[in-house]
């Protein structure tokens, strides 16, 4: 019975093993958000944003990031969300940072007229929050990020 119930217990525990492996590999990735700028705001039904996102690898291997979603949050309403194209992914090389910049909508007034007050005071903030997607040679991983950002005119 033992001799039958060995290989499911190896293989369980090598199971578990990749996944804290998995687990450490991802927390050696971080993103952070260098700069938000407007590209236009001809009204606050619509405002264009640039996004430029910084990802930093500490891991001793390459990273491939395929992918990430982000929402953005200003005040309690969120007034954006979306997901990077499929067919943009790229490469960090280990103990490197790469770049990515993005275009988005934010729709300011789903946020309301206290974000609206506070943008025209050039004092509005605002959460962008999302996941990445990632893999190496060593499996895929996915992670979390959170950064908030003053938005100014």
């Amino acid at each position: 019975m033992i001799k039958k119930l060995l290989p499911i217990l190896i293989i369980t525990l090598f199971a578990a093993a990749c996944a804290q492996m998995v687990n450490y590999y991802a927390s050696n990735v971080s993103v952070r958000i260098e700069n938000v700028s407007i590209k236009n705001k001809l009204s606050f039904d619509k405002v264009d944003l640039d996004v430029d996102l910084s990802i930093k690898n500490d891991n001793l291997f390459p990273v491939y990031i395929t992918g990430f979603t982000y929402n953005i949050l200003m005040g309690k309403s969120i007034v954006a969300s979306g997901k990077n194209p499929d067919n943009e992914s790229f490469q960090i090389k280990e103990k490197n940072t790469g770049s990515l910049s993005f275009n988005m909508t934010i729709y300011p007034k789903r946020a309301g007229q206290e974000f609206i007050k506070a943008y025209l005071a050039e004092d509005a903030e605002m959460k962008i929050y999302g996941k990445v997607y990632a893999t190496s040679d060593l499996g895929n991983f996915e992670f979390n990020y959170s950064h908030t950002h003053k938005l100014k005119k």
